[in-house]
């Protein structure tokens, strides 16, 4: 349904159109697939990201969450999954939640999981092939589903953890708790893209003003990109070592 609200949104994406401020060619994403400590990734040439850094009024490229996400008729949007970031997983902003639309599935969502728990057409699980913890809730229930979210979440807040949370093409839903939002081994924030599985290349010189610099730039990070520094970048800003139903006893 087309509110006001979404109309209002239409408008702004075609006047930046005309003005020649939106820039996104996805066949022009370059993809390769890597192995982070059991869960198969990927790290992402996006040569959007140059775009976004240079004329969006140099905003950081996450106020530019829009991009891609409408077709150019608007007829509609092909999603295959729903991600979300706090302060504390990922999100720049103190008290605002950001959500990303996916026209494609996330890695994660290929993942195995091991069911530890079923409540009234629920089934709780963990993810096998993701090094951190990561609840999966699946089953019928649209209240039960909903019901469970929200008391992992509570809990997970409780004990002073942010979260990622996604829900693919079925409805079902992931938590990856975070420990924090930046890692050292990276240098920068870890948003939700990575805790679930792709690597998003950013330039080495952010500063730089030059589009195609920026995209030698973010080439050259995807290049260098090894799977070690991915893995240790989970490490520092998930939960790893710990049982996941054990967790989810404590919180009970």
């Amino acid at each position: 349904m087309r509110t006001k609200h979404n109309l209002a949104i239409v408008a702004q994406i075609d006047q930046a159109v005309v003005r020649g401020d939106v820039y996104w060619k996805m066949d022009e994403v370059e993809d390769r697939d890597i192995m982070i400590s059991g869960l198969k990734g990927r790290v992402r040439y996006s040569p959007s990201f140059a775009y976004r850094q240079s004329v969006y009024e140099r905003r950081d490229t996450s106020a530019c969450a829009l991009c891609g996400l409408f077709d150019r008729d608007h007829n509609h949007v092909n999603v295959r999954g729903v991600g979300m970031q706090l302060i504390g997983s990922g999100a720049s902003f103190p008290e605002q939640a950001h959500i990303s639309v996916f026209d494609e599935p996330v890695p994660l969502f290929a993942s195995d999981h091991q069911v530890f728990r079923h409540d009234d057409g629920v089934e709780i699980g963990t993810l096998l092939e993701h090094p951190s913890v990561c609840y999966k809730i699946t089953g019928e229930s649209e209240p039960g589903r909903v019901a469970h979210t929200k008391f992992i979440m509570g809990r997970l807040a409780a004990r002073g953890l942010s979260y990622n949370y996604y829900l693919d093409s079925s409805a079902s839903g992931y938590i990856i708790p975070r420990t924090q939002r930046d890692s050292p081994s990276l240098g920068t924030k870890v948003g939700l893209s990575l805790a679930a599985g792709t690597h998003n290349g950013t330039p080495q010189n952010p500063q730089l003003a030059d589009v195609e610099e920026l995209k030698i730039s973010i080439r050259r990070n995807c290049e260098e990109m090894m799977a070690n520094r991915l893995a240790a970048t989970l490490r520092e800003t998930t939960i790893q070592g710990e049982d996941p139903a054990t967790i989810y006893k404590w919180a009970a």
